[in-house]
């Protein structure tokens, strides 16, 4: 009896351990393709649209970033864009629109620092600093994390395709989750 609950509790900690330290698998819907990014408060995940499987040559990741305030340090997901790739924010359009790249495409690209968590507006008045590109937002009021707009469309252009992503949702189950979408457009 012993023995048969030792080998289910390391079955099921084997199961956890593995479904908790993975990028989930990808899910394909009619709109695009869904990734969930978990472990986002232990770990740094990045993401290739061309192989999801290659993190060392990524498009985008969300990497954990260390914020120091009042004497404490708090671990916060921030979306990262490889400094190498165009990126364009896109509000007047619904992911569903998207088919091809936008013609105003040149005049919505971004900085990619300007889409990180701006930990250097932690304890100001926030009327004064600037949240207009940040993905993830820091909610003071309810003391949570949330995506700072969830209807933003942002186009990649790579040397070979282009892809429309959007990010879904934030959770803090299991360290933090991420839930975006992405397809590929002409």
């Amino acid at each position: 009896m012993e023995k048969l609950i030792l080998i289910k509790f390391y079955i099921l900690t084997f199961i956890s351990l593995f479904l908790i330290n993975c990028t989930q698998p990808e899910k394909e819907n009619s709109n695009g393709i869904e990734i969930i990014f978990t472990e986002l408060l232990n770990k740094n995940s990045y993401y290739n649209f061309n192989n999801p499987m290659d993190t060392t040559t990524w498009h985008f990741g969300c990497i954990k970033k260390d914020i120091e305030y009042i004497g404490s340090v708090f671990s916060m997901p921030s979306i990262t864009i490889n400094d190498s790739i165009p990126v364009a924010i896109f509000d007047e359009y619904s992911f569903e629109e998207i088919i091809t790249i936008p013609e105003n495409f040149e005049n919505n690209i971004v900085t990619p620092s300007s889409l990180e968590y701006k930990d250097e507006c932690i304890g100001l008045d926030e009327d004064n600093c600037d949240f207009e590109n940040e993905v993830l937002h820091y909610d003071i009021t309810h003391h949570r994390l949330e995506i700072s707009n969830p209807m933003r469309c942002y186009i990649f252009i790579l040397e070979e395709k282009s892809y429309k992503l959007q990010f879904l949702e934030y959770s803090s189950v299991n360290s933090g989750s991420l839930l975006f979408i992405y397809s590929e457009i002409n």
